[in-house]
């Protein structure tokens, strides 16, 4: 079934799965992810203005260059729910040596010009076009290679696989200039529209990432005895993290019900506590 804005009813549901963190450089970008997605405008930090909906999707506008790329999620990662990962999201034009304009892809690789630096994308979604990326710290001329050149997604993945997992972790880079078509010729004036024309892949890639997403969040998520164990024993943060680690695995494993029963047991201390659920696990 497809609604209003020709998104199937799947897609709508997978939109409500879970959460989406978008990080795009320039407001030109920005503009028709924000209609797309019917963001809000949340803050008005000066330097990374955060938009969202209710449906859990979040959008930071980061500015230009690695740097500002890797700022931008990382003060984003802040405002975040840290008890269930969330996918990200980097949106944005390209350069590339042979890719027709308009041509959306989806990075394979993540090189970062000045350092030697390379990322890896988990590919646990199908049916993309794709390409390595190249970082660069200047706006790319010569096209050497036949790859997608840009400026952010490795400060992007640098911070963004800090805070989540590196399957949902994508950048998705849209074909503004290539060699018969050179970057001094860009007309800033058509990148809404660029950006606007890869909207129903845009809405696919999303529903395929927050589907993957539901299905890890659903297996992983903290069962209610956290919250009680968390309340009954005094934590360090490090206790907290591998309590927090230990219950996800009981419910990975379909283990709840024994949780619940070592749960019930006294202990001398939240050290025992912890040794008692990893052998157990183990």
């Amino acid at each position: 079934m497809v609604n209003e804005n020709g998104v199937s009813s799947g897609m709508v549901k997978a939109l409500d799965a879970g959460k989406l963190n978008i990080v795009v450089a320039h407001s030109l970008e920005a503009k028709p992810l924000i209609a797309l997605f019917n963001l809000e405008k949340v803050t008005d930090h000066t330097a990374f203005p955060i938009y969202k909906n209710d449906k859990g999707i979040s959008l930071v506008l980061s500015g230009m260059g690695k740097a500002a790329a890797t700022d931008a999620s990382n003060y984003l990662g802040t405002r975040l729910e840290p008890e269930l990962i969330s996918a990200w999201l980097n949106i944005g034009i390209a350069g590339h040596r042979s890719a027709a304009i308009g041509t959306g892809l989806l990075a394979s690789k993540i090189t970062e010009k000045a350092t030697g630096d390379v990322f890896y994308p988990g590919m646990l979604i199908s049916g993309y076009d794709s390409s390595p990326v190249i970082t660069v710290d200047e706006i790319e001329k010569e096209y050497d290679e036949d790859v997608a050149y840009e400026m952010e997604a490795s400060g992007f993945y640098r911070a963004a696989q800090a805070l989540s997992s590196s399957e949902f972790v994508q950048t998705f880079k849209i074909i503004s200039d290539n060699r018969d078509n050179h970057v001094d010729q860009i007309n800033l004036q058509n990148i809404p529209g660029m950006i606007e024309r890869q909207g129903s892949r845009i809405l696919e890639l999303v529903g395929d990432l927050l589907d993957l997403l539901d299905t890890h969040n659903s297996r992983h998520r903290l069962p209610k005895v956290f919250g009680y164990l968390e309340s009954a024993y005094k934590l360090t943060v490090t206790q907290r993290i591998q309590l927090k680690r230990h219950c996800q695995r009981f419910q990975a494993q379909d283990k709840n019900g024994l949780l619940e029963e070592l749960s019930k047991k006294n202990y001398h201390s939240t050290k025992q506590l912890l040794s008692v659920l990893e052998k157990t696990l183990d």
